[in-house]
């Protein structure tokens, strides 16, 4: 019964378009049937404004509202009080780096996304200045990855009181970057740690309880849900953060002189939010709780097999594997030397396969695996053996056809 909720007719974009082979989930999986509708139904039937209005239609709204947030604050198992909307983890990693601006240093991994880079050079920080540490990342001689735990346990001893901001699943390769043994580090000596978990929240449990983070980031859109929505986790809660967006509903008293913010969740979200995109959150929040995470593992356990075992995928010796098969993932990358991924993925791509090629938004770890990208197949639970047996045909005629 679980599987059916994985069908392609329970996914709009796969049931309206049949021959296409969706493989590229790290970027944005297929929003469920259930979350459109709701989002539909805050539309059709209740389109008013949340937190502001003295009549029932936004009374109920704003009740919708604190559904979502419970709703989204349950996957991760914290209070939803400690957890606020964004547009996605791209913003919530900007807050974390605005508020932290003023911290000595802040240490990377290698196997960043260019999110949890950026807005930290933006603040002038580099390895060269000593702002900035990397915990190196070592490819093994089987293309497969690990975090120098060594370099990572004499960077975090050196630099007490930082703050560790890292990736828990490499969206590029889909390793696992031993967060909680990073974390655990980081917190003896007084650091504090931002995870960004957009990677694995679709694909396995990050309870936040068990492992106390002060931050953490995701976006619907790699849950299920819909584009331009997120959450930031605070672990303190937001009653005394400091406000990084100014605007109407954050405020008790305001006058020419001084405003007066409110000691609540409200302070941090200013505006109109992205009600409908709120609301289809929490559904795909609420959906992959009704499925479980054990369900979800047992679907995506049996295609990782299958894609290890494929005959066509095996044969291709001028293909480098960047995934171990010593690890269970959902993603899949390979290098060459002698072909571009960016031909390959095109080929694909005019036989109705959609792969990701380049360097994946995570450049520094990417060149530091190849020197002219990756190709990358990512799958989601909605995906099927017989797609995976097609894939690995038609990327052996795709290099056939570059020879």
């Amino acid at each position: 019964m679980i599987g059916n909720f994985f069908s392609r007719d329970e996914f709009p974009t796969l049931k309206n378009n049949p021959n296409l082979i969706y493989l590229d989930n790290a970027a944005t999986t297929q929003t469920h049937r259930s979350v459109i509708e709701r989002m539909d139904a805050y539309y059709n039937f209740s389109r008013a404004t949340s937190h502001s209005g003295d009549y029932p239609l936004s009374h109920q709204v704003t009740d919708d509202y604190a559904t979502a947030r419970s709703q989204v604050a349950g996957l991760i198992n914290v209070d939803a009080d400690k957890v606020m909307f964004t547009s996605g983890a791209t913003q919530g990693l900007n807050f974390v780096a605005e508020w932290c601006k003023d911290v000595p240093v802040v240490i990377l991994s290698g196997a960043e996304h260019s999110s949890n880079i950026i807005p930290w050079l933006a603040q002038g920080r580099s390895l060269e200045n000593g702002r900035l540490k990397v915990i190196p990342i070592t490819v093994y001689s089987d293309g497969s990855q690990g975090v120098d735990l060594e370099a990572a346990q004499k960077i975090i001893e050196q630099h007490p009181e930082s703050v560790l901001s890292i990736t828990t699943t490499s969206n590029a390769t889909g390793f696992n970057t031993e967060w909680e043994v990073l974390l655990n580090m980081a917190h003896a000596v007084g650091t504090r740690v931002c995870l960004d978990i957009t990677q694995s929240v679709a694909h396995k449990q990050i309870d936040l309880t068990e492992y106390s983070a002060e931050w953490a980031v995701f976006s619907a859109h790699k849950m299920y849900g819909p584009t331009g929505v997120g959450a930031l986790y605070c672990r303190f809660g937001f009653d005394s953060m400091r406000p990084l967006q100014y605007g109407g509903g954050q405020i008790d008293h305001l006058d020419f002189n001084s405003a007066l913010f409110k000691n609540s969740i409200e302070r941090m979200e200013p505006g109109t939010q992205n009600i409908a995109g709120i609301l289809g959150f929490g559904v795909a929040a609420e959906f992959i709780n009704y499925v479980t995470y054990d369900e979800i593992r047992l679907i995506e356990l049996n295609l990782y097999e299958c894609f290890i075992s494929n005959k066509d995928i095996k044969s291709l010796v001028d293909l480098d594997r960047l995934f171990s098969p010593r690890d269970v993932t959902n993603i899949f990358s390979f290098r060459s030397n002698k072909y571009s991924p960016y031909d390959m993925a095109t080929i694909l791509g005019s036989k109705g396969i959609a792969v990701r090629s380049g360097r994946v938004c995570a450049h520094p770890f990417v060149n530091n695996l190849s020197n002219n990208g990756i190709l990358r197949i990512s799958l989601a639970p909605y995906n099927t053996v017989e797609e995976i047996e097609l894939l690995g045909s038609k990327l052996a005629e795709s290099i056939a056809l570059l020879k």
